[in-house]
């Protein structure tokens, strides 16, 4: 069909179950089918029921992350003037501001001010010093499980491992996590609230306010203790960053470890698990990464192509944007649904298929532009880590059943992975 032939109707039919992938993504195992037939028709197409543009389009999606008329700044604003009330005392919206200002909702000049500042820590030489450290988490985390047949591996691989990396990095006692989770949950409870346009009650509204001035109270304490320190953790060196006389101040600092925690954390777990649930579904492919553990970083790119836990982010027009025949609006809010672009069959041969063989891997799950993802070398080292170890078992892991269930988020994710041991001898 070309494209003077294809019609609104055509668009529409096309989008509904993208649009209801997008209401609750814990409802299809495989999203994937409904994107390729919207791309086809319409790689960039406007939801009315969404209010919003889904781009499916891996060079449209590309451009559109670059473009610096999509501002982060607006679409977080809007995404979060819900939480703020007249009724909450100033010490709440500092807070709020604290956790939302983050160089992730930034656009420049701020935002490239904060980047050059977080830089240097997060660089792929920066973060390599810790790769002993992830090692014996990894190793020891996968002991625990040593005398267990059958687990989940979510619950007991793919979840611990960054959730104990991401308290060394930052510099925080490991048996704090059970506190500061809730904490960490309660916001990001708040986010997905937003992102799939659900009205909060006002009851839910101060629990995530709760949270949030919780953990940044959690914070402010540490980074008293911290600002004369000269330890490696995350902390302790973001304190001390300086440049021209520049320095973080105190709500900089905890708006960017919270959103290293958050990015670090969730998104590395879901990045883990998607990448183990691909193997396991795609058996030759498992065989030949345990024959050779040294493929983990082909495991890392090929799953933040094939199924990347980070779909998209909101981003507002600034001003009107003509991409791919249609004229997006001043205004208007764009999800750049990097799941999709990223099997663009015009970007890739075999899309559908996990092949640690791929030559080109490349892929914008980590975002682009100004907004690339800053602590994009940290997640790769920590998946490509936990995954060789896997690898390296004794006994191949199976999954005990499919399908599995996904969370309702705005990310993907599997919400379980039950797998078991094969027994000896077998492939």
């Amino acid at each position: 069909m070309s494209n003077a032939q294809i019609s609104r109707a055509d668009e529409d039919s096309a989008a509904e179950a993208v649009e209801s992938y997008f209401r609750d993504t814990s409802s299809s195992l495989d999203p994937y089918p409904a994107y390729d037939r919207l791309r086809e028709v319409a790689p960039v197409y406007w939801s009315e029921p969404l209010g919003y543009w889904i781009v499916t389009g891996y060079e449209e999606g590309e451009a559109l992350y670059r473009n610096a008329n999509l501002s982060r700044h607006e679409a977080s604003r809007r995404q979060l003037q819900w939480l703020y009330s007249a009724d909450d005392p100033p010490e709440v919206r500092r807070d709020i501001e604290s956790w939302s200002s983050t160089v992730l909702n930034m656009d420049d000049p701020d935002h490239a001010r904060l980047r050059r500042l977080l830089q240097p820590a997060f660089t792929p030489r920066s973060v390599m010093r810790w790769t002993e450290r992830i090692e014996a988490i990894v190793a020891d985390v996968l002991h625990q499980v040593d005398d267990r047949d059958e687990f989940d591996f979510l619950t007991a691989v793919a979840y611990p491992v960054p959730e104990r990396v991401i308290c060394e990095i930052i510099g925080v006692p490991h048996a704090d996590h059970a506190t500061w989770k809730a904490w960490a949950q309660a916001g990001g409870a708040g986010l997905v609230s937003s992102a799939r346009g659900i009205t909060p009650t006002e009851e839910f509204r101060q629990t995530v306010c709760a949270g949030i001035v919780n953990w940044c109270a959690y914070f402010r304490a540490l980074f008293a203790d911290r600002r004369q320190s000269d330890g490696d953790d995350l902390v302790s060196v973001l304190a001390r960053i300086e440049e021209d006389g520049d320095r973080l101040s105190e709500d900089e600092l905890i708006g960017t470890c919270m959103l290293t925690i958050g990015a670090g954390h969730e998104t590395t777990a879901n990045l883990i698990g998607n990448a183990m649930l691909a193997l396991l579904r795609n058996p030759e492919q498992y065989r030949r990464f345990r024959d050779d553990p040294s493929l983990a970083p082909k495991v890392v790119e090929e799953t933040l192509r094939f199924d990347s836990p980070s779909r998209s982010q909101p981003r507002v027009a600034l001003a009107d944007i003509d991409v791919a025949g249609k004229t997006i609006r001043e205004g208007d809010v764009v999800m750049v649904t990097a799941n999709a672009c990223n099997r663009d069959p015009s970007r890739h041969d075999g899309t559908d298929h996990f092949d640690l063989g791929r030559e080109d891997t490349g892929h914008i799950a980590f975002a682009g532009g100004i907004h690339y993802c800053l602590g994009a070398a940290l997640s790769r080292l920590e998946a490509g880590i936990a995954l060789r170890q896997v690898a390296e078992l004794d006994a191949p892991l199976e999954l005990v059943r499919w399908p599995v269930p996904y969370k309702g988020a705005h990310g993907r994710a599997v919400a379980e992975l039950p797998v078991r041991r094969l027994p000896a001898g077998r492939p």
